[in-house]
């Protein structure tokens, strides 16, 4: 038996950076190109295959090329939604997918007195597979609370997937995270296939392992200033970690205590040279500016002289960077756009009166405000669509 595991691939992430976007995807082809040439039984996505619920056409089309390749190896694809790619409403681009017989969704979730139970998804090979989806904020927390853990008896090698982190293992820099604890997780299970920590990690647990083989391509500037990305290969029950770099980077790290807008831009631009030929440039700046506001930088100027040296492109980060004469506002930089916005809606729900599940619907409420409409729709077919997805979230007819 030979798999692959992978996670936390956030496809169609970066949609604001029209170079940065492409790479996700391009990361995605190259691990099949391994797994084929590895000729791995099955391949397991634990969580956020996708950025959103919905992605845009250009990413699923991309997807399915790729998943058809391995449909066409025989190659089976078995996933769980991630804090990502999760909907309360059920309308996932994960389920149309799974319709088309590219992959197998195998949180086989069913409730039934207040308890959860899973089915097993059983492989040629002989492996039994079945997990729990990832909510944002880590509310999948209360499914491990009433898992049944009759699957724990079953038979045979047996994988179970999940996207949540574990209290006991994660990383300093994600302190603040939530997550579960790895005594809900069930026992008897001959791998662990987790995802949504950042980090890659193999964890012993009752005498099997935990594994998190982090992104397939950086999903934040922190990350691609350390470019660690990939997945593993599983096979006779070792795991064989493959990195992928889809793109090279070159860090700038300036000092800007003491100077003026204009110094800290000439000490950007002098470290722009040809060794940022076809690679992402990553511009930190940090430090008190003598005079002047951190906007006073010409960040075109800079951009433009990254473009001159053949830069495929480049990204800033001065979350740490202040005016003389303005209070400091304080940003944890190894923070995510998704756990800032968990940390801002409980802060809001700790002041008031709440409802079930409020934050579940704020969460999802903001993932369907921020959809945009699909290609040939008109502006009355897509409000419709939008009430009638709003209307599902709060269970309204």
């Amino acid at each position: 038996m030979k798999f692959a595991h992978m996670a936390d691939l956030h496809l169609g992430s970066w949609s604001n950076h029209p170079v940065l976007r492409e790479m996700p995807l391009k990361a995605f082809k190259k691990a099949v190109d391994i797994c084929l040439d590895e000729a791995v039984d099955f391949v397991i996505i634990a969580g956020d295959f996708f950025d959103t619920s919905i992605p845009g056409i250009d990413v699923m089309r991309s997807a399915v090329s790729q998943l058809k390749r391995l449909h066409d190896h025989d190659v089976r694809v078995y996933v769980v939604t991630g804090s990502h790619d999760f909907s309360p409403s059920g309308k996932t681009i994960i389920s149309v997918l799974e319709e088309a017989g590219l992959l197998v969704n195998i949180a086989k979730m069913k409730e039934s007195n207040s308890k959860i139970y899973l089915d097993f998804t059983k492989d040629k090979t002989g492996a039994k597979l079945c997990g729990i989806v990832g909510r944002r904020s880590s509310l999948e927390k209360s499914f491990f609370e009433r898992l049944d853990k009759a699957i724990e008896k079953e038979n045979g090698y047996k994988i179970f997937v999940f996207h949540s982190a574990l209290e006991e293992y994660k990383p300093k820099h994600l302190k603040d995270m939530p997550g579960i604890s790895c005594n809900m997780l069930p026992k008897g299970f001959d791998y662990y296939a987790a995802g949504h920590v950042h980090v890659r990690n193999v964890i012993d647990f009752d005498g099997s392992k935990i594994v998190y083989p982090g992104p397939l391509f950086p999903a934040n500037f922190q990350e691609l200033e350390k470019n660690e990305a990939g997945f593993f290969i599983v096979e006779n029950g070792k795991e064989k970690y493959v990195q992928l770099k889809t793109v090279e980077v070159v860090l700038i790290d300036i000092d800007a205590d003491g100077k003026t807008p204009g110094q800290v831009e000439d000490e950007v631009m002098s470290h722009i040279d040809k060794n940022a030929h076809n690679k992402v440039v990553l511009v930190r700046i940090r430090g008190t500016l003598a005079d002047g506001k951190p906007s006073d930088i010409d960040f075109r100027s800079i951009a433009n002289e990254a473009e001159k040296n053949g830069a495929l492109t480049i990204k800033r980060n001065i979350n740490k960077l202040k005016a003389k004469e303005l209070e400091e506002v304080k940003v944890d930089e190894h923070l995510s756009v998704e756990e800032i916005e968990s940390r801002v809606i409980k802060e809001h729900l700790e002041n008031g009166e709440t409802f079930e599940n409020e934050e579940d619907i704020i969460h999802a409420l903001m993932s369907l405000l921020s959809q945009e409409k699909k290609q040939g729709e008109t502006a009355s077919v897509f409000e419709k669509r939008i009430r009638e997805d709003a209307k599902k979230i709060f269970c309204v007819e």
